[in-house]
């Protein structure tokens, strides 16, 4: 797939799932998981690792983005709160060399060292994107960016566990 190709799938979805962050959210769930399933399943599997980042926001919504297994989870202080942190992880078998290719090529790398640790690429749109070999990540912080890149880290880091 030429390079060009692949940036514009990346941003479009990118583009969608921001699109579906400021949608909002509907159900609501609480309660962690006690181990990682693969892939994540929901927001209560997501809320063990990005709860801990977000202390004084301890809502979690659920709302499904694009078919049964890719949920949109929304942290924020209260139920429909404006000022709401969402991450969505979908399925994406990539490969290595592709986000290598990604890494190399696309104008908007976040360069930062915990990518070349866990072997991702992070991307700066109008959200935060972490892509990994299996694993396409979407942060988006309406409060603005402070721990949007943490948390897409985090959800990387556990992930590859």
């Amino acid at each position: 797939m030429p390079t060009r190709v692949r940036r514009a799938s990346v941003a479009a979805a990118v583009t969608v799932l921001a699109g579906a962050v400021a949608a909002g959210c509907a159900q609501s769930v609480s309660g962690t998981a006690l181990a990682r399933p693969d892939p994540p399943t929901g927001c209560r599997d997501l809320d063990v690792v990005v709860g801990g980042l977000l202390p004084d926001r301890r809502d979690v919504e659920e709302a499904i983005v694009s078919g049964p297994s890719i949920p949109l989870c929304r942290w924020s202080t209260e139920p429909g709160a404006p000022d709401a942190l969402s991450v969505t992880v979908q399925v994406q078998p990539i490969g290595v060399a592709t986000v290598e290719e990604l890494a190399e090529t696309s104008p908007n790398v976040i360069d930062d060292p915990r990518s070349d640790a866990l072997g991702v690429v992070a991307l700066d749109t109008f959200a935060v994107a972490v892509v990994t070999p299996n694993h396409r990540i979407v942060v988006f912080d309406s409060r603005g960016r402070g721990v949007d890149l943490d948390v897409a880290y985090a959800v990387a880091e556990y992930l590859a566990s």
